[in-house]
């Protein structure tokens, strides 16, 4: 999938020095622009739980949400 878009995901691994906590980042290259994209980035805490199922199905803003469309007569 990513190969016919030319991009290239990465993931990695930082830990902080200040608290110890661990993070990854998932991010993506455009080869286009050579640009890095952040995807996802979760503590390490974070990381281990998964995603329910409601965090999925409805997204967080009210302008993500798709308006239902009007039918016309």
């Amino acid at each position: 999938m990513f190969r016919e878009t030319g991009m290239t995901l990465r993931l990695t691994e930082r830990t902080s020095r200040e608290t110890g906590k661990t993070r990854r980042l998932m991010e993506r290259t455009s080869r286009e622009t050579g640009k890095m994209a952040r995807l996802k980035e979760r503590t390490s805490e974070a990381w281990k739980t998964p995603t329910t199922q409601n965090e999925v199905a409805e997204p967080n803003t009210e302008k993500q949400r798709k308006k239902p469309r009007e039918k016309e007569k």
